[in-house]
């Protein structure tokens, strides 16, 4: 699968569970790190 910019700004922190089960979804490494940055930006650092 392809990454685009409507799934980039749609990205949340849920769980670790949550982004591995996503992160596996996109096959090149350049969306697989683009997914990993904004996932773990998301989290914003907050304890839920």
């Amino acid at each position: 699968m392809k990454l685009t910019q409507k799934t980039l700004n749609n990205i949340k922190y849920v769980s670790m569970k949550d982004y591995l089960k996503n992160v596996e979804s996109y096959e090149s490494i350049e969306d697989k790190m683009k997914y990993t940055t904004r996932y773990l930006l998301s989290h914003g650092g907050h304890e839920d």
